[in-house]
């Protein structure tokens, strides 16, 4: 095997396994809060954009409106967002969905069981093999979907 099928290999196995750690770890918190995966994917978006359009949703969920707009109200009956009129335009019609503290709550949760997930995964490490380890994830930080450079900054 060539560095390039060793290296896809490697983090295939990495990601995988990362995956499976990570969504048994919060699934709980999820399940808890009866959300589903779209649920997830609305919340997601508008935390990393401040705000969301009901019609952006659609797109980038590949639905109509009328789905968002049912999901909307399920979450917005969860208390985890508010929808709130335009006032950026003239239109009364236009609305804007917004996360409510009880939302980044939740987040704050989903983002604690990753740490702590991770964390387990790393705490055996020397402290040369996490210096190591620290310079390449510095370079996935720059070149993989999800670094830093591909993000908003955001903060829960």
């Amino acid at each position: 095997m060539n560095n390039h099928d060793t290296l896809v290999n490697n983090l295939s196995k990495i990601f995988g396994y990362g995956y499976t750690n990570i969504f048994s770890a919060i699934n709980n918190v999820i399940t808890e809060h009866n959300m589903s995966a779209t649920q997830i994917k609305i919340i997601e978006y508008v935390l990393i954009n401040g705000h969301a359009y009901p019609t952006e949703l659609a797109e980038m969920l590949d639905v109509n409106k009328s789905a968002v707009t049912q999901v909307l109200k399920k979450l917005e009956l969860k208390a985890l967002i508010e929808v709130r009129e335009n006032t950026l335009t003239d239109d009364k019609r236009s609305k804007l969905i917004y996360l409510t503290p009880e939302a980044k709550v939740i987040l704050k949760r989903l983002t604690h069981e990753i740490t702590v997930e991770v964390q387990k995964s790393i705490d055996h490490l020397r402290d040369n093999e996490r210096s190591e380890l620290s310079q390449a994830t510095d370079v996935m930080m720059k070149h993989l979907l999800g670094g830093t450079i591909n993000e908003k900054n955001f903060t829960i």
